[in-house]
């Protein structure tokens, strides 16, 4: 299993819990391809992990094919090592996590939809492609003409045991947020495509109407974002730890969980929040709602009244806050990293018997 993810990113965070999952059918191995100084500083916390470093910032080939060794099926866990595929290695698999940069014209510059779509000219290589939504699913055979018959849907798991309900007090006292708080979370990186504009303007929105009204966000900083924090007089009023490799008591210390993703294949997020007993206010685009179902309270990303009216609505009634834990507990529950596991053992048993 081939994954760029350092620990603490979404990437990183899904091969862990997938390759542990798999053991039950597969001896499947953790490889940690990135540049070497970050595979030097990464702490994987015990997991097993193979690093394999490269030595230059673009990840020359013959490098890692050096490096890796030889496997029965490999599987990319991104588009970012998907280049390998076209050096034989095959039987294999690749995992796409949607196809944003191709599709959102307003938030990715023309580099990086350039560099992504250079990257995803080797999926025709793989034997199968492991859509994460029905709505990747469609992308994929729309946009870059994939067959049916190589697309399988398989749904990402929620870790049950480290996402669940505890009391938001006792999570508060451990991570210094007044107990007094009204507060509201945001989990993911402080980049333009992330809608962090609209997220601030809902927040001050809303600050004026609640004096105890605090936004927590945890992810990769950003100094556009810093920016505008100071512009809009709103830095004392929020918390940003950074990248936090175990997040689940910022979930459990919320009063709600704010998603206002522009573009989403998938949401773990969300998930994470209702797992944890968190209400869920998101935004209604792409895959969202096939994930969430009706967990949650839903708002145009891109409205700044209409999510801070969704916010303002869940904030300000305990007994919707309550439903909507109710619905989120049981909808998250749906989601396993062993029922994502059998299922992917079940795309590398179909690869396999065609090798």
């Amino acid at each position: 299993m081939i994954n760029p993810g350092p620990p603490g990113t979404c990437g990183g965070v899904i091969t862990v819990e997938l390759c542990r999952a798999l053991q039950k059918y597969y001896n499947v191995e953790h490889l940690f391809v990135e540049e070497k100084s970050l595979c030097e500083q990464s702490d994987w916390g015990g997991e097993p992990a193979v690093p394999v470093p490269f030595t230059i910032k673009p990840l020359r080939h013959w490098q890692v094919h050096w490096k890796m060794g030889r496997y029965d099926l490999y599987h990319y866990m991104s588009e970012r090592n998907l280049p390998l595929a076209r050096r034989g290695r095959t039987p294999a698999a690749f995992t796409c996590h949607g196809l944003a940069p191709l599709k959102a014209r307003d938030v990715y510059t023309e580099n990086t939809k350039r560099r992504f779509g250079h990257k995803l000219r080797h999926v025709h290589l793989v034997d199968m492609v492991i859509a994460n939504s029905k709505n990747t699913a469609a992308d994929l055979a729309q946009i870059l003409a994939i067959p049916a018959s190589k697309i399988e849907v398989v749904y990402f798991g929620i870790n049950h045991g480290l996402f669940k309900p505890r009391p938001a007090r006792e999570a508060r006292e451990r991570l210094g947020i007044p107990p007094e708080a009204l507060v509201i979370l945001n989990v993911g990186s402080e980049r333009k495509n992330k809608n962090i504009e609209r997220l601030l303007s809902v927040f001050k929105a809303l600050a004026g109407e609640f004096d105890n009204l605090q936004l927590v966000r945890v992810g990769d900083k950003d100094r556009f974002f810093t920016k505008m924090l100071s512009h809009l007089g709103l830095a004392g009023r929020v918390l940003r730890p950074g990248r936090v490799v175990n997040p689940s008591l910022y979930y459990n210390a919320a009063d709600v969980y704010l998603c206002m993703d522009l573009h989403a294949s998938f949401g773990m997020p969300n998930l994470e929040a209702m797992a944890s007993g968190c209400p869920v206010v998101s935004s209604n685009v792409e895959a969202i709602p096939e994930i969430v179902g009706d967990a949650c309270r839903f708002a145009d990303p891109r409205n700044v009244e209409e999510t801070a009216g969704a916010l303002r609505e869940v904030l300000n009634s305990g007994s919707l806050r309550e439903e909507l834990r109710d619905r989120g507990l049981k909808r998250a529950a749906q989601f396993t990293w062993e029922k994502c596991a059998g299922q992917t053992a079940d795309v590398y048993s179909k690869i396999l018997k065609k090798a």
